[in-house]
């Protein structure tokens, strides 16, 4: 969040503080406190979407790739024993 010219530097840091209180609030109780270091509301949100987002998580699709296909399904491939 930058502050803009007409902004003063006490209401910059309200919405800051508001905005990251929103942050802390709207996660599950037990994240929250890995993002209580940052100072500012942009880098909370910056880390949850690098660190929850789906967006680039390649290790974790292929994770979910192969638990799929490990799978008990007999002598049919993964298509016929869905369908």
């Amino acid at each position: 969040m930058q502050k803009s010219p007409e902004t003063t530097e006490e209401e910059w840091d309200s919405d800051n503080s508001m905005f990251m209180t929103w942050h802390w609030n709207s996660m599950e109780p037990n994240f929250s406190p890995n993002f209580t270091f940052n100072t500012m509301a942009k880098a909370i949100w910056n880390a949850s979407h690098a660190t929850y987002s789906l967006e680039n998580n390649a290790s974790r699709v292929f994770e979910v790739y192969e638990e799929v296909f490990s799978l008990p399904h007999g002598d049919k491939s993964i298509a016929e024993y869905y369908n």
